[in-house]
């Protein structure tokens, strides 16, 4: 309730998932539906002309335990470990920026050493793509992919990439499946049967048609959010 209450004071409100915005109108509050922006990025990617890998890619979670278990079951698989995080070279502004900056550093000196003492939240950043393009590129270019990461989940959604995810911190990637007409007792895994995870099955073709009515349905929501945010610039800045 107190968050609620200090959201009245916005002048717009977008919710990106179904369990949010209903949370939020039973607040009494209106808002927009726009789904993660994530999902644009990938939609409007530039068609890829490479062949396609026969490559399984495993990302990483933002709960570190299931962390250490993605990459320990793509060891075991023979899959591709390559977390959503990336190798930050230079250090951005604020104090958890700086922070995983020093990691990082730390990381590189201790070579080997740093998959035993490190974190696995930051030992996964040393091991991401270095930018979004090269993270998308091995994403489409890969035959499915194994995630515990939302933002994964939704550009695999945007690319069209078959995946199965491991439940996050929140509802949130249960939702974003429901919203994209995916059942998410079909493509998402409960940590605990992680390990039985052998294949990431393609998908169906009700869930291909899902999901091509759900990118197009977003791009109209997408619009609207943007018209929204361009009408509350004043008029002659």
């Amino acid at each position: 309730p107190s968050a609620t209450h200090r959201l009245k004071a916005f002048d717009l409100l977008a919710m990106r998932d179904p369990l949010s915005r209903n949370e939020i109108k039973s607040h009494g509050l209106t808002c927009l539906d726009a789904p993660d922006l994530a999902i644009r990025e990938a939609t409007s990617f530039p068609p890829s002309t490479a062949l396609k890998k026969n490559n399984t890619i495993v990302s990483d979670s933002t709960r570190p335990e299931i962390t250490k278990q993605l990459r320990l079951l793509a060891q075991q698989r023979n899959w591709q470990y390559l977390p959503i995080l990336y190798p930050p070279t230079t250090p951005r502004p604020g104090k958890k920026s700086q922070k995983i900056f020093k990691k990082i550093k730390l990381a590189r000196a201790l070579g080997p050493l740093a998959k035993y003492l490190l974190s696995p939240r930051y030992h996964a950043h040393l091991l991401g793509a270095p930018d979004l393009p090269s993270y998308m590129n091995a994403l489409r270019e890969s035959n499915g992919v194994l995630t515990g990461r939302f933002h994964t989940a939704c550009l695999c959604i945007g690319l069209g990439i078959p995946f199965i995810a491991i439940g996050s911190n929140t509802d949130k990637i249960q939702s974003l499946l429901i919203d994209a007409g995916l059942n998410p007792q079909q493509r998402i895994f409960p940590s605990s049967s992680l390990h039985s995870i052998n294949h990431i099955p393609p998908f169906t073709p009700s869930e291909i048609e899902s999901l091509a009515n759900f990118r197009q349905e977003s791009e109209i929501h997408f619009e609207k959010l943007f018209t929204a945010i361009r009408n509350l610039l004043p008029a002659n800045p």
